[in-house]
């Protein structure tokens, strides 16, 4: 066996590997950049309110309220200080506050995603998911 014979299919396998490892990092930078949750600022939270951006910030930080908790045992006028007004809306009787967040991220963009806010009867916050109607 000569040396040709060896070396192709070592440089198959390394330009595999090339391949896999540009691929991987595409997806991981894809999902830093535009998937992965945001800690709140007020300005990334107010920005999508007005209108929507490629990067979804009003989205990422709603998601990184319901992963964290940072709501939990706030009271509602400290919710609405943090946040601003929330929606006035008839579709989520049973959340005490929703913040709508725009049409739902993915594909086929046909309802629409919100934070929803429950309050305890001491009137503090429960519990904040993300939901769709």
């Amino acid at each position: 066996m000569d040396q040709t014979a060896l070396a192709t299919p070592r440089k198959r396998r390394s330009l595999a590997l090339l391949v896999v490892g540009i691929l991987v990092a595409a997806i991981a930078g894809y999902w830093v950049v535009y998937r992965c949750p945001l800690p709140f600022v007020a300005s990334w939270w107010n920005v999508d309110s007005v209108e929507g951006t490629t990067l979804q910030t009003r989205y990422r930080v709603a998601d990184y309220l319901a992963l964290t908790g940072r709501l939990q045992g706030m009271t509602r006028p400290e919710v609405v200080a943090l946040l601003g007004q929330p929606a006035d809306t008839d579709k989520f009787r049973r959340h005490s506050m929703t913040y709508v967040l725009g049409p739902e991220r993915g594909l086929f963009r046909i309802d629409d995603e919100w934070l929803a806010i429950d309050l305890d009867p001491s009137g503090k916050v429960s519990s904040v998911a993300v939901v769709r109607d």
